[in-house]
């Protein structure tokens, strides 16, 4: 048999198969679960763009940035002056 031939054959004998029970309702919630994502990541997007969007709320998380990164430098040389 050619393969087009065996994949007919598998899709006939899958195509008799019923569905398994619940079948519809998991992939109803897998839908819904993907949108409920989808719009969560959306939000998230829509955020870090309004943040992004003018000066001063760019000098504030590069300057918030830039005191995180001090202060980790501080604590490195602390570490060298303790011992």
């Amino acid at each position: 048999m050619k393969r087009e031939a065996w994949y007919d054959a598998w899709r006939q004998r899958r195509g008799q198969e019923p569905a398994p029970p619940g079948f519809a309702d998991r992939v109803m919630a897998a839908v819904a679960a993907e949108d409920t994502a989808r719009q969560q990541r959306s939000l998230w997007s829509a955020l870090l763009l309004t943040a992004w969007s003018t000066r001063w709320s760019r000098i504030g998380l590069c300057s918030l940035a830039a005191v995180a990164c001090a202060f980790r430098l501080l604590h490195v040389v602390a570490l060298f002056i303790s011992q």
